[in-house]
């Protein structure tokens, strides 16, 4: 989902997008109560998922209605090493 990482153009801006589509898309039916999210572009199209998440946290936080939505679920990165202990 969501463009893919161009060093000429600012992939902030171009990120926001989806996440804003997805709020008006959703916020335009009542019955949709909770919304997750993906981090757009990272991954395999190379945008950072530490990035990402922040790119949505931030936008979400901006757009979000309180009281509309019961949970949204934000991007999260997985952690490159276990913890002590884990197998």
């Amino acid at each position: 989902m969501g463009p893919i990482t161009d060093p000429g153009r600012n992939p902030v801006i171009r990120r926001r997008w989806p996440y804003r589509s997805c709020l008006d898309l959703a916020c335009d039916v009542e019955t949709i109560r909770t919304l997750a999210f993906c981090g757009v572009s990272a991954g395999v199209f190379g945008y950072p998922k530490d990035e990402a998440a922040r790119v949505a946290l931030r936008t979400v936080a901006e757009w979000l209605d309180p009281g509309r939505f019961d949970r949204v679920v934000p991007p999260c990165s997985k952690p490159t090493t276990r913890p002590t202990g884990t197998s």
